[in-house]
């Protein structure tokens, strides 16, 4: 009797090394593709912040420059003018530098339509 209990030991012992073994291993590759997939924070040269934004097209671009270099709070501000600026040159809301967006809504609820599209942008915006 002591031979089939000592037998059913060296099984469990068997499993217990094999199954520490499948667990170093799994780890030792997720830590392998975790190194593999690390890339360097600033991997894109950054974009310079130009104030001189004059059209939507150009800070729609420039949105999309700072969304490629990480930069999302510069591309949120960007999408923001060139909103901004495209209801200007459709003759909607004027442009004006020194408006709050408060007052932008202000200005848009002239149109019910523009101050409904405006105002969840606005709210995203602040």
């Amino acid at each position: 009797m002591g031979d089939t209990v000592r037998g059913v030991y060296d099984t469990r012992d068997i499993f217990v090394v094999v199954g520490i073994v499948i667990v170093v291993g799994v780890l030792l590759y997720f830590l392998r593709q975790l190194r593999r997939n690390m890339v360097p924070e600033l991997a894109n040269a950054p974009v310079a912040a130009d104030e001189n934004v004059t059209t939507s097209r150009e800070a729609l671009s420039r949105a999309q420059r700072f969304a490629n270099a990480g930069d999302y709070r510069a591309a949120v501000r960007q999408l923001y003018l060139a909103t901004l600026l495209l209801l200007d040159e459709r003759g909607r809301v004027p442009y004006d530098p020194s408006l709050t967006n408060r007052e932008y809504l202000r200005a848009a609820a002239i149109e019910p339509a523009v101050e409904h599209a405006l105002r969840p942008i606005v709210e995203t915006f602040d």
